[in-house]
């Protein structure tokens, strides 16, 4: 704003002095100037929508944008086709929808003038240079669509990139014992067993008991799905209830520096100060380390919740751990994970939704490589001196090396 304010009283100055050439570049230079301000903070959706069946499909893709960057959303624009010929659709950040005709010479401006660029088609993408800032939700490949929202997100919320982590928590204490809980049928045997313990760590839906977080407040809540943060109905009560646990219990959160932007826009800052975020290795595959020292983790950027974040965190402050909720059949295509009977409400709602993103193989596909994964992750805790145990026995063979207890 001060170099546009100087601009201007340079054009008045040089005004009353008849240097009219002068003021007219300094005037010009001022409007580029306002123009690339208003160029950068603007997300435009590529290709043009053609026929009511495209735009409603662009339609949700702006809908996704107004959620993944709430308040945070600068302008967001895409090209609709009209009776006269195109438009621009216009969606402010304050809701405000408009629409402007453009002329077919005009499309090729509109395509490279935004800092943000939404690819929602790429099978009608051609000769567009790829850009850092393109981001690529063409529903056909849904399971990487959240990640690039997200990815959107950051670019938007965090434009200095999210904060470093030197260190996963706060100076770890030593328990005497620890629980890691899934959701699993025998995460019904803790509420009446939480006092054998000194500590538990749980997971993603399991902020939705709070008998049981009320009986026995959590260390830690772990959850790196991005799906967490997703518009998905049924994650609306999961994303409330951890904001519950961290403002009326000791709890701290834990998650993947990635998903920093969506904290930031959905929790108030007495929240995210209690939000930790582990670092990922900068490529898919790569095996989670970390030490006893609680001052480094690193976790493969699209993990396993059990393996990459709650065993890590399980060793670090305690070597006696046991395991409720990891037990059952394994998912098939007709269902996901099997649940205690408290979270089967919520997990069949959720299926169903989820089943509209992920392929019905995913998981499926996923067994061999999780099984391996788990039984690296279990070697290296007992390695560094923790004793494991399990409530009851999983369809994960990385955890057939624990003892099962039958009470405690």
């Amino acid at each position: 704003m001060n170099i546009q304010y100087d601009l201007k009283a340079r054009i008045y100055s040089n005004y009353y002095f008849g240097r009219q050439s002068i003021s007219w570049i300094a005037c010009s230079l001022g409007r580029r100037i306002i123009s690339l301000e208003r160029r950068l903070r603007v997300i435009r959706i590529w290709p043009p929508a053609i026929g009511s069946e495209e735009e409603g499909t662009v339609s949700e893709v702006s809908k996704k944008l107004v959620f993944y960057l709430g308040s945070f959303r600068p302008q967001i624009e895409y090209v609709r086709s009209s009776i006269a010929g195109l438009e621009i659709v216009r969606l402010d950040s304050f809701g405000s929808v408009s629409a402007v005709e453009i002329r077919d010479s005009e499309l090729q401006h509109f395509k490279a003038g935004a800092e943000y660029r939404v690819l929602w088609k790429v099978g009608r993408v051609r000769r567009l240079p790829f850009r850092l800032r393109d981001y690529i939700v063409d529903e056909s490949k849904e399971v990487a669509v959240v990640n690039e929202y997200i990815r959107l997100a950051g670019d938007v919320i965090c434009p200095n990139g999210p904060p470093k982590t030197s260190e996963f928590m706060p100076s770890p204490v030593r328990f005497g014992s620890c629980a890691v809980l899934g959701t699993g049928p025998s995460s019904e045997f803790f509420i009446n067993e939480a006092g054998s313990f000194d500590v538990w760590i749980g997971a993603n839906a399991i902020v939705l008991d709070e008998e049981l977080w009320r009986k026995k407040p959590p260390y830690a809540i772990c959850m790196m799905d991005p799906y967490i943060f997703s518009p998905i109905k049924s994650l609306e009560n999961v994303r409330s209830m951890l904001a519950k646990i961290l403002g009326e219990t000791g709890a701290i959160f834990l998650t993947t520096v990635e998903l920093f932007p969506m904290v930031v826009r959905h929790f108030n800052s007495e929240v995210t100060r209690k939000c930790f975020f582990i670092r990922s290795t900068p490529t898919d595959g790569g095996l989670t380390q970390w030490g006893r020292s609680g001052r480094t983790l690193n976790i493969p950027r699209f993990g396993n919740v059990l393996c990459d974040m709650m065993l890590p965190v399980a060793s670090t402050i305690s070597n006696a751990i046991t395991l409720y909720g990891c037990d059952g059949r394994p998912p098939t295509n007709a269902g996901f994970f099997p649940q205690a009977n408290r979270f089967v409400k919520h997990e069949k709602s959720l299926g169903m939704e989820l089943a509209q993103h992920y392929p019905s193989a995913f998981f499926i596909n996923e067994f061999s490589r999780i099984d391996l994964h788990t039984r690296y992750i279990v070697t290296r805790c007992m390695r560094m001196g923790a004793k494991m145990k399990i409530r009851m026995s999983s369809w994960n063979k990385g955890l057939a090396l624990l003892t099962i207890v039958s009470s405690f």
